[in-house]
C-alpha cells in the first residue's frame, strides 16, 4: 500500500507525514478543488465580488488564494475554489484530517461586498471562523 493509498483512501497506517513516509523530496503538486456556499441573509442585495483565504487543519496551515470564480445568485453565492499543495507538505496533523475526513478548522481572510448603493461600491470585511467539519 503506498502513501496515498493510505492518504485518501482513509486507510489506517503508522506513517504520518509525508517526510516519514520518505517523500520529503518528491515535487509532486496535489490539486484539489471545492465550493463554498454563502447565504445572504441581509434584506439588500449582496454580492460577493472577491474572497483571499488562509484555511488551517487541525491548527497547521493548509491552503491559501483566491476563488477562480464566484457566482451570486438571489440569495446565495457559490465560490469555486482550485488550488494545489506540494505533497511533500502534508504533515501528520494534516495526513490526519485527510484520512479521518474530519478536522478542526481555522478559515480567515478579507472578502468583498458589491453593495447597491454604496458609493464606493465594493466594501471589503475579514473574516475568522473556528469550528469543525466534515466531508
Amino acid at each position: 500500500m503506498s502513501y496515498l493509498d493510505g492518504l485518501l483512501g482513509g486507510k489506517k497506517t503508522n506513517i504520518g507525514s509525508a517526510a516519514q513516509a520518505g517523500l520529503s523530496n518528491v515535487d509532486i503538486d496535489v490539486a484539489t478543488e471545492f465550493e463554498i456556499a454563502l447565504a445572504n441573509k441581509a434584506a439588500a442585495a449582496l454580492k460577493f465580488s472577491d474572497l483571499k483565504y488562509d484555511l488551517e487543519l487541525n491548527g497547521e496551515k493548509f491552503l491559501s488564494g483566491v476563488p477562480v470564480n464566484i457566482i451570486n445568485s438571489g440569495k446565495e453565492s457559490i465560490v469555486k475554489v482550485k488550488t494545489s499543495f506540494p505533497l511533500k507538505s502534508v504533515s501528520s496533523g494534516i495526513a490526519d484530517a485527510i484520512r479521518k475526513r474530519s478536522s478542526d478548522f481555522k478559515l480567515q481572510g478579507l472578502s468583498g461586498l458589491t453593495v447597491p448603493g454604496l458609493p464606493e461600491g465594493t466594501m471589503s470585511f475579514d473574516y475568522d471562523k473556528k469550528g469543525n467539519f466534515k466531508w
